[in-house]
């Protein structure tokens, strides 16, 4: 079911691309305008209403059994959110978020949480070791006479784990800042563009880490990829047919 608009003389669809919300007026009797459903009346009838509900109890039954035999992964549409699109998979709750973090470090986290699962686990001194079943630290000469293979990996997850730290600590001081009543003294304004500029640049650094390691999770947006075959299509326009000397 798709969201309300909080204003009643607006429309409020969301619109494609991340471009915001519809400004349209509504039909009359109708939260929504023409081109977003407005003249939609829905299931009228007590019997449309029943069918419509065993049509979607047969359909989710079968997509169950589908799912019990290793047919397909997932329900498609899975679990409906507040405004009616998909739950995003639940993340491991070390890389959860409270909703107050900014969006840039939620992003962020989901990036490493998908490196996460990409990485092997350090290296651990052997059993003969006096320290056995630790990691082995980046400044111990074990972790020099390491493989490279096992080094260059072993030093990403050590990079993930710092900008785990630096985005936790940080969204959890940007939140009690946000918490504190207007007007407390301790509510510095300055300090908290300061705190989210540190998060967004640990957020970037974060992405680009996760980028190396499990490149096939971010995926491009829609409307960038598009922008690329715009220019490309112009560039061949313009390789066809080159301009005509005067």
């Amino acid at each position: 079911m798709s969201r309300a608009s909080p204003d009643p003389l607006k429309c409020g669809a969301r619109l494609k691309h991340r471009r915001g919300f519809c400004s349209n007026t509504p039909l009359d009797g109708a939260t929504r305008c023409l081109w977003h459903g407005g003249k939609s009346t829905g299931v009228k009838t007590a019997d449309g209403r029943a069918r419509v509900t065993a049509g979607r109890a047969a359909w989710l039954d079968r997509m169950r059994r589908l799912k019990a035999d290793g047919k397909i992964d997932r329900i498609p549409g899975g679990a409906k959110g507040r405004s009616g699109r998909p739950k995003k998979s639940a993340l491991p709750s070390p890389f959860k978020l409270s909703s107050s973090a900014p969006p840039i470090a939620r992003r962020a986290m989901r990036a490493l949480a998908a490196a996460d699962a990409k990485l092997p686990p350090l290296p651990r001194f052997p059993a003969d070791h006096p320290r056995a079943g630790e990691p082995i630290p980046s400044g111990d000469p074990a972790f020099a006479s390491l493989a490279e293979p096992v080094m260059v990996s072993a030093n990403l997850r050590l990079a993930l784990v710092a900008s785990h730290r630096i985005l936790t600590d940080g969204c959890a001081k940007f939140a009690a800042l946000d918490a504190l009543p207007d007007g407390d003294p301790a509510k510095d304004p300055g300090q908290r563009l300061k705190l989210l500029r540190i998060i967004q640049a640990e957020a970037h650094n974060a992405i680009k880490l996760a980028l190396r390691v499990a490149p096939e999770t971010m995926r491009p947006k829609r409307s960038t990829s598009q922008l690329v075959e715009l220019v490309m299509r112009l560039r061949a326009g313009i390789t066809e047919h080159p301009r005509q000397p005067d």
